[in-house]
């Protein structure tokens, strides 16, 4: 009935807006039954407020209520509770202006609506206000997981220190250079914790005990960062005549390398499951290098021997920073492989069931991965190997570490072996330093024994100075010299990264200019060059391009390092010989075979080949026979053309062009008209013997071929 009432409202309301709407004879019966429909709503509607009014109250108070139907007033319905079991009750509350229904609804619950009401007891009234408050003080707040990961995040970030560094890095615009640096930092100070928490090196600590009981040393000084005292006193109850003393810290560390004959470097984090040398790379050489350095102002005579991995890369940095502090002496550098010979000694004793202290098996290359390099064939007391058993031994000895990392489930890496190699090679130093001769052990130093590796681990002869004799490689077999050729690579990779990474962080202390940046830049990059050929004596010519082939104008030339850029030259064609060298300059050729002596004039080459006499002299310029192989490698960035037109896959790479040697001289008839009026009189001609300009133009016309 509502909803007809309400229908009818809303054509009364289009009809009222239409303006075409005419009366009809019904219009007087309509208005009076609208009037009764209008009195019966507004009773309808008083009735119904006043049943939900009472409805809302009894709810909210949480008191029994009758149960009781919309359409009735019956006071004798069955009574039923209102709370967690009460029934369904609807109310419709009219806003008395606007008279918009407002839906209340109570959801019963099915497991009390059947329980008979009468025994149902009314629900305790929900505290609210100032007694909610003080109740939930007590109660614990439950934590989600994305709180609880942002609280151990916040709680790990204070006790590492690392708020400010985290600040600065998303600031910072160099962000992988940045990136980088800032994980070496927080794996330092993860290094850090852990070796706090041990009180000392896992090296240091046994290598410590053995030299503390080596009757050729008078005194062992300690260094470390932390707790170091306590690893001394220790010490220093053993029944020998060394005198221990333990420094912390580095304000300690000039008393502890004051005096010193033999260092030896243990520091660095250790190796954990999955990682290889090299990824101890970021952390260890900066450690290194701190040390290093202390070590080139306090202790310059001293010999040092590096045991800090990555081996391969470490001694390369501490080589670059005591030439940089003007006290290098190669002599007195090593790189400790001595635990690959231990190793290797230790295999094949018990492969072969030999005594372990009598094998010794040279091991060359370096001291990681593939550039281990065991020379089987050299192994004393001689033994034989099968090809797959050499091959199985071998991968053994370049995968020792690993084993141990493995064993150990991450709890640390090779320190004990590695103490008794330490011990080793600073015993046969020391022997050395006494005066016995005749001491062979292997180690890496700095070498020229292969061409482009200034760093190798070979058999060398130890003296008074530290290094006395560099033996070289060993023979090797077929299977050792493919070990070698794959080794190689990879041993120059370590060294290079390890002089970039010096480099980087020695400008990154003194800081670099943008300028700069661009200078680093040329200098680590093969740079093309652009020459014009014409009219240069190519003698001269060719002395300025050998310095470009070979890297001589940088600042990291090296007579091994391949550092050169690439030169392309062009115009061969029309080179300049002084007077009559054209026909008196011969160029010998032997091609080995009987009768294949010659020596050919410069005039006759050039007319078969324009670019061979620049060639021959660029060449001759890269060196002599003690730079054969360097020169081979140089000479292929060499690229000849023989008139002007440069290909375009050449071009495109050029960055710079290089000035000429001699002076290109221009034939009068290539003047302008403009630049021969500039040109200086000797004397002035009579005017009677030269042309004005117009004169000039038309004898110029003049002589132009007529169509």
């Amino acid at each position: 009935h509502r909803e007809q009432l309400e229908d009818k409202e809303f054509d009364s309301d289009e009809d009222e807006d239409d303006s075409d709407y005419e009366p009809s004879e019904d219009s007087e019966e309509v208005s009076d039954e609208e009037d009764e429909d209008e009195e019966q709503k507004k009773e309808f509607d008083v009735e119904a407020f006043n049943r939900s009014k009472k409805l809302w109250d009894q709810c909210t108070s949480k008191t029994v209520i009758p149960k009781t139907n919309l359409d009735s007033d019956s006071q004798d319905a069955q009574p039923a509770s209102i709370g967690s079991s009460a029934s369904r009750a609807i109310a419709r509350k009219f806003d008395e202006s606007n008279e918009i229904p407002l839906k209340v609804k109570i959801q019963a619950d099915p497991i009390a609506s059947s329980v008979s009401g009468s025994n149902l007891k009314p629900m305790p009234a929900k505290p609210r206000g100032i007694s909610a408050s003080l109740g939930k003080i007590g109660e614990k707040r439950k934590v989600s997981i994305l709180e609880s990961s942002r609280l151990q995040w916040d709680t790990f970030k204070e006790e590492t220190g690392i708020q400010d560094e985290l600040e600065a890095h998303n600031r910072s615009k160099n962000s992988y250079l940045d990136k980088q640096d800032f994980l070496a930092r927080t794996d330092y100070k993860e290094y850090m914790i852990m070796r706090d928490k041990r009180a000392s090196g896992g090296i240091g600590q046994p290598m410590s005990l053995l030299l503390k009981v080596c009757p050729l040393i008078s005194h062992l000084s300690l260094y470390d960062l932390v707790k170091t005292v306590g690893v001394g006193a220790d010490l220093s109850h053993i029944s020998t005549p060394a005198k221990v003393s333990a420094h912390n810290g580095p304000e300690n560390l000039q008393s502890a390398l004051e005096g010193a004959d033999v260092i030896l470097i243990p520091a660095g984090i250790p190796r954990k499951p999955g990682m290889t040398r090299d990824d101890l790379f970021n952390v260890n050489a900066s450690i290194v290098r701190d040390l290093i350095e202390g070590v080139a102002e306090h202790a310059p005579n001293a010999i040092i021997c590096i045991i800090s991995n990555p081996v391969n890369s470490t001694v390369p940095i501490a080589a670059q920073v005591l030439k940089k502090k003007g006290v290098y002496d190669p002599k007195r550098l090593f790189g400790v492989t001595t635990l690959d010979l231990v190793r290797a000694s230790t295999f094949i004793a018990e492969l072969k069931s030999l005594d372990v202290r009598a094998v010794n098996c040279p091991v060359v290359g370096g001291h990681s991965g593939i550039t281990i390099i065991p020379v089987l064939s050299n192994c004393k007391p001689s033994v034989t190997f099968e090809p797959e058993e050499a091959k199985r031994l071998t991968e053994r000895i370049q995968n020792a570490g690993t084993e141990v990392v493995k064993a150990k489930e991450g709890s640390g890496s090779a320190t004990l072996s590695m103490a008794y190699a330490g011990m080793r090679f600073a015993h046969s130093v020391l022997e050395a330093l006494n005066g016995k001769e005749g001491i062979i052990e292997c180690a890496l130093v700095d070498s020229d024994i292969v061409p482009g590796v200034s760093f190798m681990a070979t058999p060398i002869m130890l003296g008074k100075n530290g290094l006395e004799r560099n033996c070289g490689l060993p023979q090797l077999n077929t299977f050792e010299q493919d070990l070698l050729e794959h080794a190689l690579p990879e041993l120059k990779k370590n060294i290079e990264r390890a002089v970039l990474l010096e480099l980087f962080l020695w400008e990154s202390m003194h800081g670099m200019s943008s300028f700069q940046r661009v200078q680093q830049w040329l200098t680590y990059t093969r740079q093309w060059h652009l020459l014009d050929a014409k009219w240069q004596d190519p003698e001269l010519l060719a002395k300025k391009i050998a310095i470009v082939l070979r890297g001589m104008n940088k600042p990291i030339f090296h007579h091994r390092a391949d550092c050169g850029d690439h030169v392309i030259v062009y115009n061969c064609r029309h080179i300049a010989l002084r007077g009559f060298d054209w026909k008196r300059r011969d160029y010998y050729f032997d091609n080995r075979y009987p009768r294949g002596k010659a020596s050919i004039p410069a005039f006759e080459i050039h007319k078969v080949d324009p670019c061979r006499i620049m060639f021959l002299e660029v060449y001759s310029a890269l060196g002599g026979v003690f730079n054969l192989e360097t020169r081979r490698r140089n000479i292929e960035r060499l690229h000849l053309l023989a008139d002007d037109v440069l290909p375009e896959h050449l071009l495109k790479n050029v960055s710079n062009q290089l000035e000429q040697v001699m002076r290109v001289p221009k034939r009068y008839d290539e003047y302008t008209a403009e630049e021969r009026r500039k040109i200086p009189a000797l004397f002035d001609w009579p005017k009677e013997f030269t042309l004005t300009e117009m004169e000039e133009e038309k004898t110029e016309e003049e002589k132009k071929p007529k169509p």
